[in-house]
């Protein structure tokens, strides 16, 4: 549990920021700065989710240095995906996004693939239907496979 300061903010964001901007290549973001919004926001836009730092992972190190610093910190972490996953709306902590992760690998032999955790089920048809293979997806190919 982190405790917050008068203003809101928890007393270590500033050396957690510095700390995140020299380890992860995505977008290190505070909602003062422009593409915030954007970066946070899930496929659920009735969520308005406002954590003091938002973290877009471009590679999956990215991912575990952001978990790495957060623990270190003590300070939480949400991961906020692109699929119909129900996440309550984040006030506190990291917002992590993994929209920017969307390598998709299928294995036409084994009838399988491998997906990045912001990749969208467009992107799996896209590969996997010129394969012959279908995979089970719904009907709307916007939403992420991971959530």
């Amino acid at each position: 549990m982190s405790t917050a300061t008068s203003d809101g903010s928890h007393p270590a964001v500033h050396d957690i920021l510095a700390s995140l901007r020299a380890a992860v290549g995505g977008p290190v973001l505070t909602p003062a700065q422009d593409g915030y919004q954007a970066e946070i926001a899930g496929f659920d836009l009735a969520q308005d989710h406002r954590p003091p730092i938002a973290v877009s992972a471009a590679t999956v190190s990215d991912v575990v240095a952001t978990v790495r610093i957060a623990a270190a910190a003590g300070f939480p972490i949400t991961v906020i995906g692109g699929g119909h996953g129900d996440i309550p709306r984040v006030t506190d902590g990291i917002g992590l996004t993994t929209r920017r992760l969307t390598d998709v690998r299928v294995d036409i032999a084994d009838r399988s693939a491998v997906v990045g955790a912001g990749a969208t089920w467009h992107a799996v048809l896209d590969v996997a239907t010129p394969a012959g293979l279908a995979p089970l997806c719904g009907s709307a190919p916007a939403v992420g496979v991971v959530g």
